[in-house]
């Protein structure tokens, strides 16, 4: 009987180089969301500031340049109710691609609205009147610690085609982030960390991954994939309040 010849496959071919695995940020539980939320109130200089941005993350889903963009007007009516849909402009958007953000969650509703009362009375920001909760409605809506809006940096990034692409990082609110989590024995978490909750949630709750995709801001449903994560665990928590 004739044999076949088959190549020998070396263990470890030339020039192979296996791909790094991927970092991600880590899925908040509601006991760690709320764990965050007491160390924000307990150690924060800016601690109706700091639980805003991270609701926003968590609640919207939106990135860190995004929340850093966002002003009054964009969120709130004139009389200052919080707008329950919010139409993101493409200006602050990546990639210039408007979406709708929903701001709907009762606690992300009260920690605005203890925010605004907060500069109201330190007057930062403020115009005097009572349109847009007495803020001035087209500048940044969170202040960073010099009482101003958080600067953005134009970064450039090599993606895995090989194409160079220039995108603005908000460096000063990332690093809020990070402190805020660092303090609450949180390492391995950043202002991606809300997004993959979010996204995360939604997917545990039965929401489809286009609409999830929708959600995120992405031009593609690829893009949204290493977002989602779905342990048993969290399918039991997102039929209970989130937190």
């Amino acid at each position: 009987m004739k044999t076949a010849n088959f190549p020998v496959i070396p263990a470890k071919p030339g020039g192979f180089v296996p791909k790094p695995k991927i970092k991600r940020a880590a899925i908040l539980r509601p006991a760690d969301i709320r764990h965050v939320l007491r160390v924000i109130d307990a150690t924060s200089r800016w601690p109706e500031r700091d639980a805003v941005a991270v609701l926003i993350s968590v609640c919207v889903g939106m990135r860190c340049s995004e929340i850093a963009r966002i002003t009054p007007r964009d969120i709130l009516t004139p009389d200052g109710t919080v707008k329950p849909e919010v139409g993101l402009r493409a200006a602050i958007t990546k990639g210039c691609n408007p979406r709708t953000a929903y701001f709907t969650h009762p606690k992300l509703i009260a920690a605005i609205q203890r925010y605004i009362a907060d500069r109201v009375a330190k007057r930062v920001g403020t115009t005097g009147d009572l349109a847009f909760g007495g803020l001035c409605p087209d500048v940044p809506f969170l202040f960073s610690s010099r009482k101003g809006g958080f600067s953005l940096v134009r970064k450039v990034r090599l993606l895995e085609s090989g194409v160079r692409e220039e995108y603005s990082a908000a460096d000063g609110l990332e690093a809020t982030f990070r402190r805020i989590f660092d303090r609450s024995g949180l390492p391995e978490c950043s202002s991606h960390a809300g997004r993959r909750t979010f996204a995360s949630t939604l997917l545990a709750k039965g929401v489809s991954s286009d609409d999830v995709s929708k959600l995120l801001g992405h031009s593609a449903l690829d893009n949204t994939v290493p977002y989602l994560e779905c342990t048993d665990r969290m399918l039991e928590d997102a039929f209970r309040d989130v937190f």
